[in-house]
């Protein structure tokens, strides 16, 4: 049975998203996705911390290039 989910790459891991959890390739470890996704919203907000108009920024040049709205946008 295949499960899917969404992947993504940052400059030092990657990310896969299913309905089982989350998959981080770099420390070949699963999390919850709500476990997951509470860690990465504190390190978005460490971060940008005092910069939201470029938090902002960022979020948006994302948007553009992906042509969607960014999953966490509201949490943002």
């Amino acid at each position: 049975m295949s499960i899917q989910g969404e992947s993504w790459q940052g400059n030092s891991w990657g990310v896969r998203i299913t309905p089982r959890g989350l998959y981080l390739q770099d420390w070949s470890e699963n999390y919850p996705l709500d476990t997951a996704h509470d860690v990465m919203i504190k390190y978005w907000m460490f971060l940008t911390a005092g910069s939201p108009n470029e938090a902002t920024a960022e979020v948006n040049e994302w948007e553009a290039k992906a042509g969607r709205a960014h999953p966490c946008r509201p949490h943002l």
